[in-house]
This record gives structure tokens, sequence and C-alpha cells, in this order.
């Protein structure tokens, strides 16, 4: 990968990927914002920005063969299928978090609902996702706690309810927890991000494995980071289960 594009390269995920691209010697060379796309097609573009401007970045990679880094957060059904139709045309890799620290946390979710499901007793139990943000976060609940309540769905042996708590207030930039509860115990799976740079690097890394990809196709994170793990990429489809939101303020 020669070169970079970021969509919403002045705001607080943008910032971090424009510095860590420069950091890492690769030149950007398209930016996109409220002043409009200014620059030349890059090789991979990464899209850090609200789902409001989804349908223009992916004209924008559809029209140049560009492959594409979604980042951006509060997506909906009609989004996530605007991805994958994209990515019968260009490499798609989604990105509900990217931080390493999410990936570990979906894995050990991933291994603690099966077993949590399988000896809680009939009718016992509850889990709940946390997500806090401080209050300038749009999006309720967050793309990465719904990502790991999609998690305990899908890895549990038996259908379950999986209330959201979504808190906005505090420091940045966020928590997530996954509690899972039994009549006398409870245990508590959680991840703290306290700065936007531990993004930047990552989209970085990501993208460069991306612009690699040989042919169309659609990846998510988990994906990349199974690859490094040396691991076959497995995808990590979203799963379409009842959401509960509670206690939020």
């Amino acid at each position: 990968m020669s070169s970079l594009g970021v969509v919403g390269a002045r705001g607080r995920l943008g910032r971090r990927v424009v510095a860590a691209a420069e950091a890492a010697g690769v030149p950007v060379v398209m930016t996109a914002g409220q002043d409009g796309w200014v620059g030349r097609p890059p090789d991979v573009l990464v899209d850090a920005t609200p789902a409001a401007a989804l349908p223009d970045v992916i004209a924008y990679c559809r029209r140049h063969r560009t492959p594409l880094l979604s980042a951006g957060s509060g997506l909906g059904p009609a989004d996530r299928a605007g991805l994958a139709t994209l990515a019968a045309e260009v490499p798609v890799l989604r990105a509900e978090n990217l931080s390493i620290g999410h990936h570990l946390h979906v894995e050990a979710v991933r291994l603690l609902a099966p077993l949590w499901s399988a000896l809680r007793a009939p009718d016992t139990g509850e889990v709940t996702v946390l997500d806090r943000h401080p209050s300038y976060k749009v999006d309720r609940p967050s793309a990465t706690a719904l990502a790991l309540r999609d998690c305990v769905t899908g890895a549990a042996t038996a259908p379950v309810e999986v209330a959201v708590d979504s808190v906005r207030a505090g420091l940045p930039v966020s928590e997530h927890e996954v509690r899972l509860t039994l009549p006398d115990e409870e245990v508590v799976v959680g991840h703290r991000v306290r700065d936007w740079a531990a993004y930047g690097a990552v989209a970085v890394r990501a993208a460069r494995w991306l612009a690699a990809r040989p042919l169309p196709g659609r990846w998510t994170i988990h994906d990349f980071y199974r690859s490094l793990a040396g691991a076959p990429p497995v995808d990590h489809p979203p799963v379409d289960h009842p959401l509960v939101v509670r206690g939020t303020r």
C-alpha cells in the first residue's frame, strides 16, 4: 500500500489515522469532510465518519475501485447491506472497533458464553453489556456494545436475552463490560480505551492488510487480528437478536 485516503480526517478518529499514517511513512493523498473531497484516489480508503456519509463513501469506492476500511459509527441494516454489495466489487473490511483490546474482549466472551450458557441452571442467570462513553458520543448503544451482544447470542448454547446498558458520561474514550451473572456469582469481562491513538496505528496496519487482498470480499477486524496470530480468517457477521436497552442516562 503506497497511499491512504481518510474520510472524516478532521474528526477524533480521523486525525489519529492521519497521524499514524504519517508516522508510518504512508502518504495521505485524499481527505474528505465538510469541506468536500480533496486529492486523488488512494490505494485504500478509511471511513471514520457517522453512517450518514456512507452512501457517498460507497459510491466513491465503487467509482474508483478502491478498497474500503469501514470504521464509521451508527450503521444500520441498510448500511451493512450497502457494504455487502460493495464487497462484491472491491475488498471491504468492517471494524466495529479497531483496537486489539476489543478483539481480545470478543474472543474471551466467545469462549465464556457457551460455558456460562451450558452450566447455568434453567431459567437462571442473565447477561448485561455495559457501554460507557463521554456525553458527546452520539450512537447509543455503541457499535462495540452491539458487537458484544451479538457475540454472546451467537456463542450461547441456548437462546439468551442480552440487556444493553448505555451511559453517556465521564472521560474519554470508552469502557465496555460483559457481565455473565449466575444466582450467587458473576463473571465480568471488560475493556477500556483511554486514548484515540489506540485506533490509529491499527487502522493503517489493517489498511495494508486489506490492500494485499487479491480479490473483492468482505472481512472484519477479527479476520485481520486472527491472521496476525497465524489463524485462518473467520468472518463474524452480526447476529439478528432482540435488543433490550435499559438503564440509560
